[in-house]
């Protein structure tokens, strides 16, 4: 029997689901250290000890693969505890200053909708704030000790005028902040963000100040946010749709497909519930009466885009933005001329260039994926 491919795999063991003790056998040591360093680059590896690790199913994986991830998911616990007082002092320094924050994606999710905080590792803590006080709370931040990360050579005000988010911080403990000010950048792809999402946030079991999005708003922005990567996030992306359809219980379907299409993310959302449907949890568009049927051939390649190597994002990227049939070649040229104040000299832009291009001539060996990708963004934009 001919073992799946890596991506497959990695999803399925992610997903808890669709493995045969043939399937475990057939993928072979060389195999299994492949899979290992793509679950690392997708944080999947604390998940995939907690699944496979203790289970006797799991005994066909070597035992130094589940080693390495039993390790990795103590380092993930560790990091939660530091991620998540950081957190804190966050939401109670803006507090303090009157400053209103909502915990977004993972930075609320890992401690709420998840077993424990270590199966959901996260990059960063995703904090939202309202434009009119963001600078303001990344100074009070920057006083108290967290300093400034990457950005891009642009000051923060700029970010703030054309980014969702503003330069990264990091605390004293080492904990990365991107404060952001909408949930998702436009770029032509993305819906308009609605209105009213502090006016509809929820305040978070425990604390005094710590908030979240509200039932729809959660789902509506991991649908856009998946969809607008191109679902190249890994397969936590779909457990956090699993997740939080457990741990959020009572949903208005009706009123969720109903704002969706209004609002024009249907068929993101729809993606995201068939994707989880099919690789996660299988009956999760039934019950969440999903009203348009998404392409089963689209669906089916998405571990191909979930589970892709790293080093395969840009120049994904960058194909992508350039195969689009809505820009034209002058809007094109204008968005690679806009990037020039990103650098800070000409060799530094011209060697930006380069990359991109070499980024989309190595796409062309790998001809499947930018297929799918192709086909998720016609699909999205029909």
């Amino acid at each position: 029997m001919a073992a799946l491919p890596t991506e497959v795999l990695l999803t399925l063991l992610a997903g808890r689901g669709g493995l045969s003790p043939a399937d475990l056998a057939a993928v072979g040591q060389a195999g299994w250290e492949a899979l290992d360093a793509r679950a690392a680059e997708h944080r999947c590896q604390p998940i995939l000890h907690r699944t496979w690790g203790c289970v006797p199913a799991g005994e066909a994986i070597p035992a130094a693969i589940r080693a390495r991830w039993a390790a990795a998911f103590r380092a993930s616990a560790i990091t939660a505890l530091a991620q998540r007082a950081d957190l804190h002092l966050i939401v109670d320094r803006f507090d303090a200053a009157g400053i209103a924050c909502i915990a977004l994606k993972g930075s609320w999710l890992a401690w709420t909708c998840y077993a424990e905080p270590a199966q959901r590792v996260l990059r960063d803590l995703d904090v939202l704030v309202r434009p009119d006080r963001a600078l303001e709370g990344r100074a009070l931040l920057l006083r108290d000790g967290w300093s400034e990360g990457d950005s891009d050579g642009l000051a923060a005000a700029d970010w703030l005028a054309r980014f969702k988010h503003l330069p990264p911080l990091h605390s004293p403990s080492g904990t990365v902040l991107e404060l952001h000010t909408r949930l998702w950048d436009q770029d032509g792809r993305n819906p308009p963000e609605p209105a009213g999402l502090f006016g509809r946030s929820q305040l978070s079991t425990g604390t005094r100040a710590l908030r979240y999005l509200d039932r729809i708003d959660n789902v509506m922005h991991l649908a856009v946010h998946a969809a607008f990567h191109r679902f190249d996030g890994g397969p936590l992306m779909l457990l956090d749709c699993e997740r939080i359809t457990a741990c959020l219980g009572g949903i208005d379907h009706a009123a969720l497909w109903r704002r969706a299409g209004e609002e024009g993310w249907a068929r993101h959302a729809a993606l995201f519930i068939a994707a989880t449907d099919r690789w996660v949890s299988p009956g999760i568009a039934q019950r969440w009466d999903c009203p348009i049927a998404v392409p089963a051939e689209l669906v089916e390649e998405l571990p191909f885009l979930l589970a892709k190597p790293l080093a395969a994002r840009e120049a994904d990227i960058a194909a992508a933005k350039m195969a689009r049939p809505d820009l034209s070649p002058l809007e094109k040229a204008r968005r690679v001329l806009a990037r020039r104040e990103r650098h800070d000299g000409l060799c530094d832009y011209l060697g930006w260039i380069g990359q991109e291009v070499v980024g989309i001539a190595s796409g062309r060996s790998e001809p499947g994926r930018r297929q799918a990708i192709a086909a998720l963004d016609r699909w999205l934009a029909s």
